[in-house]
């Protein structure tokens, strides 16, 4: 991905168009889309599963989880948002650890 306009000028005489007109990411092979391509049973159990908090939340939808789980091109597709979702429920557990004790309840917001 070529995002600096002097460089793309440059390089539209020296690449096929394809290269230099392309727009987005590249990452064919990135560690995060490898993870959930290879751990997802996983992050099915942490985003989706019965102590979830972005489904008590009415963030997440399990039956979609459940379609965006079974599909290889579905998981190609929403790997980031995956990835996010993970780490949002995980950050929301981890607060709900930290806040136990408390006589103040999570609630969201």
């Amino acid at each position: 991905m070529i995002t600096k306009p002097v460089l793309r000028l440059m390089l539209s005489t020296r690449l096929p168009d394809q290269v230099w007109r392309r727009y987005g990411r590249l990452w064919l092979d990135s560690p995060h889309k490898n993870y959930v391509l290879t751990h997802r049973g996983e992050l099915a159990e942490l985003i989706g599963g019965r102590d979830s908090h972005v489904v008590r939340l009415g963030l997440l939808d399990r039956r979609s989880l459940a379609q965006v789980i079974a599909d290889p091109a579905q998981l190609r597709r929403h790997f980031e948002t995956l990835i996010s979702t993970a780490m949002t429920e995980s950050f929301l557990r981890n607060r709900v650890s930290s806040e136990e004790g408390s006589d103040v309840p999570f609630t969201a917001g």
